[in-house]
């Protein structure tokens, strides 16, 4: 992980999280998401899809903490789950902020955790649609 460009904190959570080697989908995604490219990724389940987007944008806060610093949508409430658990495993020596914005839960609640300015949201269409109309 350290020849892709990540910090030296996040190469020890990678290490720390039993991640030795990058996969492919990591390899070609990281280095050029953290030099600012826009870049798309296609993978099978299990292949590292998430860090290969979750690390990058953490590398990314470490050096800029303030504000919304990322929008991840995601098409079911149950991979927002997951996102953004893994988002707080990547992120757990940073104090990251992340709100997950999804269906089947309550708006008011919702909606003060994105006024808390939240660096990381992970949210659904529908209902990130209806909490910025609202």
């Amino acid at each position: 992980f350290s020849n892709l460009g990540l910090s030296p904190w996040m190469v020890a959570i990678c290490k720390e999280l039993g991640m030795k080697r990058p996969t492919p989908v990591q390899r070609h995604c990281i280095p050029r998401i953290i030099a600012g490219e826009d870049v798309m990724g296609i993978a099978q389940t299990g292949s590292g899809k998430t860090a290969a987007f979750a690390l990058p944008i953490l590398h990314n806060l470490e050096k800029d903490p303030f504000g919304v610093f990322a929008l991840v949508v995601t098409p079911t409430r149950e991979l927002a789950c997951q996102l953004i658990e893994q988002f707080r495993a990547l992120g757990s020596s940073l104090p990251v902020r992340c709100a997950l914005v999804v269906g089947g839960m309550d708006m008011m609640t919702q909606a003060r955790a994105l006024s808390q300015r939240p660096h990381v949201v992970i949210a659904t269409p529908g209902r990130i649609k209806t909490l910025l109309e609202e």
